[in-house]
């Protein structure tokens, strides 16, 4: 069986699949497990394709990288979170960062927002491309500052 998991510890950490990005920019080069789970974590049903786990407070970040099917890639977290999450009460993070993503205002992402919140306990973040997050500060950060 491949390993599926790595540990970095790099200031930033990045992910990309087919022109999609998620970079966590990590200042105090802690060490982030990242977990491979499509195709080797999780081989059969639905699954997200990366679960990222930071050391320093054991917060959970949930990763698709998809086309433009939005929804799809929610089923994909949702069916990944509960077999993965160490404590589905914690606070965890799950992105889709997808191409043509509809306006945050769009109800049904904001059915969605509502949905992972409620039931997961996860802010669903999602994005057009590529995304920078801020694991310090648990936010959102301008890709063009790092």
């Amino acid at each position: 069986m491949p390993t599926c998991e790595k540990v970095e510890s790099g200031r930033l950490i990045v992910r990309e699949e087919n022109k999609r990005k998620i970079v966590f920019l990590n200042e105090s080069k802690l060490k982030m497990k990242i977990i491979e789970v499509d195709g080797c974590k999780i081989t059969v049903g639905q699954r997200c394709d990366y679960l990222f786990l930071y050391q320093l407070n054991g917060d959970e970040y949930f990763v698709e990288l998809k086309g433009t099917d939005i929804k799809h890639a929610c089923e994909q977290l949702e069916a990944t979170i509960p077999q993965l999450t160490t404590d589905i009460r914690k606070k965890k993070y799950a992105f889709v960062i997808g191409g043509r993503v509809p306006p945050a205002i769009n109800p049904t992402i904001q059915k969605l927002i509502a949905m992972f919140r409620r039931k997961y306990n996860a802010e669903l973040i999602v994005s057009n491309i590529k995304y920078c997050f801020d694991l310090a500060r648990n936010q959102e950060i301008d890709c063009s500052r790092i």
